[in-house]
């Protein structure tokens, strides 16, 4: 008997299969599940510091990058300079010629009043000087006598007044009459130590023979001193004097033109004009003194120029001269006056140099050179230009050099 095509399909499964094969595979994913739990139940103690430990490290490393920096020091040595070098100044010229060597100037103009002493060297005979007391017993009027007024001691040594004499009037007390006192400054009539004498007593020698002679005196209680030789002013010191007046005074206008000047302006040594008038003298021609001023009104004029400038001039040829780009550490420059006309304002000057300088380090070019580099390719690169230099590199366990320019910082010492 044929079977229809019903009675061929396929057997199919029964409920309960089904149940017991999804209920197997349950069991056995519980069963892993739980299996896994245990495992970490039992290793908990281990694996959470392991866990801690790498999560450190893990931060720690890539931190180093963020934190990273490299410090190099290079130590150069310094070469002494020194040249001499023909320069012109003009005043017509605002900015540097460096092929011309020319620098621009300007003039300082201004007035001012100096005075110098000088030597008196004539000789002659100084007069004794000294004070003396004058006595008024002869009226309550009060008096003025002239300069010059004469008082003879009573060794016969003549002595005059060396200004006008004010003399109170004398006072009357109880009916009797109290003489006044004045002291009164006296020189010797004619000069020689025979004026020195010791204290005396004085008369007015323009009242001998007469009532007052003997109303009026004089006494000292202190010797006469200063008679004797001595200098005098000759008219030759003062002719002398002018001559000379110009070289003392230069010192005291080149100290002038500096506090003039200040720090920032540089003045060329010797390199100004002055004339003097109205000249005048402390002492007259042959008077008594050891030394006597004189003084005038001193009109100066000045080359200066700017600090910066000549700094730049001399940088310039330190380059030409020795073909690279070099530094200043210590410098000194001297200018001096060869030539010099106010009146085109054209000026010749001869620029001594002396100092120390060092190569222009080119810093960048260094940290294209060295990046991404080994520390030892970075130290083989700076022995390769001759240079001593010091790397050191943050975190240390790190053995490259950054790729970023700005964790790369480089400090240039110069040795003397």
């Amino acid at each position: 008997m044929k079977r229809r095509f019903a009675d061929i399909g396929v057997k199919r499964k029964s409920f309960f299969e089904k149940l017991e094969k999804k209920d197997f595979h349950f069991e056995k994913r519980v069963f892993l599940e739980s299996e896994k739990e245990d495992f970490f139940q039992k290793n908990k103690k281990i694996l959470k510091p392991l866990f801690i430990i790498l999560i450190f490290f893990f931060v720690l490393y890539f931190s180093s990058f963020f934190f990273q920096k490299v410090e190099i020091t290079i130590k150069t040595k310094s070469q002494p300079v020194s040249f001499e070098e023909k320069i012109s100044a003009n005043t017509k010229i605002s900015e540097i010629d460096f092929s011309q060597k020319i620098i621009p100037a300007k003039l300082l103009e201004f007035e001012s009043e100096l005075s110098e002493n000088f030597p008196c060297t004539g000789e002659t005979l100084k007069k004794a000087e000294g004070k003396i007391k004058l006595y008024n017993a002869y009226t309550t009027e009060d008096e003025t006598w002239r300069q010059n007024t004469r008082f003879i001691s009573s060794e016969g040594k003549i002595f005059v007044s060396k200004d006008k004499i004010f003399i109170p009037g004398a006072k009357i007390k109880e009916g009797k009459l109290e003489p006044s006192v004045v002291e009164v400054p006296v020189i010797a009539i004619e000069g020689g130590e025979d004026y020195n004498i010791g204290p005396s007593k004085f008369s007015v020698l323009a009242f001998k023979g007469t009532e007052r002679f003997f109303k009026y005196w004089g006494e000292s209680t202190e010797p006469m001193t200063g008679g004797g030789k001595g200098k005098a002013l000759l008219k030759q010191d003062i002719e002398n004097a002018k001559r000379n007046f110009g070289k003392k005074i230069e010192e005291k206008i080149r100290n002038i033109l500096k506090e003039k000047l200040g720090s920032e302006k540089f003045f060329p040594e010797n390199c100004f004009v002055f004339s003097f008038s109205d000249e005048s003298f402390s002492k007259k021609e042959g008077e008594v003194c050891e030394n006597f001023e004189m003084k005038a009104k001193v009109k100066i004029k000045s080359l200066f120029l700017e600090k910066n400038d000549v700094n730049s001039l001399g940088e310039g040829l330190i380059s030409v001269k020795f073909g690279d780009k070099k530094k200043f550490l210590k410098k000194e420059i001297n200018l001096s006056c060869e030539g010099k006309d106010f009146d085109k304002g054209v000026f010749s000057l001869n620029l001594k140099l002396n100092g120390k300088t060092s190569s222009d380090f080119d810093i960048n070019d260094l940290k294209r050179k060295i990046v991404g580099k080994t520390i030892k390719e970075a130290q083989a690169i700076l022995e390769s230009m001759n240079v001593e230099g010091k790397i050191k590199i943050f975190p240390r366990f790190l053995n490259k050099i950054p790729e970023n320019f700005d964790k790369i910082k480089i400090k240039v010492e110069t040795l003397e």
